[in-house]
């Protein structure tokens, strides 16, 4: 596998058949780490962010995918904003963050 976004398709197909609890996150950076993050959307606080935004920066990622599992697949208003503030941290930082994606969660 060379990274998760150039074989996306493939790591939504995988997350759909075993799906992430309710809350978590998916980050899919363009490096060789898919990072998942348990709550992380229910529980996202200035400490978490920070703790995503140096995770994306320690691996020197320059685009991700931000994915979050919710029992529909859609994604909720917070989802969104917690997208925005992952935006702004991320161009801070020159990575290119990809709109947002909405996983089915596990029942």
């Amino acid at each position: 596998m060379t990274d998760g976004l150039h074989d996306l398709a493939r790591v939504i197909e995988i997350y759909s058949d075993d799906p992430l609890d309710n809350g978590d996150i998916l980050l899919i950076t363009d490096r060789r780490l898919i990072q998942e993050c348990e709550a992380a959307a229910d529980l996202w606080d200035p400490r978490v962010r920070a703790f995503v935004g140096e995770l994306l920066a320690s691996v020197d990622a320059t685009e991700v995918a931000l994915a979050v599992a919710r029992p529909s697949g859609t994604l909720l208003p917070q989802d969104h904003a917690m997208w925005a503030d992952l935006k702004e941290d991320c161009a801070a930082a020159g990575i290119r963050l990809r709109d947002p994606i909405g996983l089915p969660a596990a029942a």
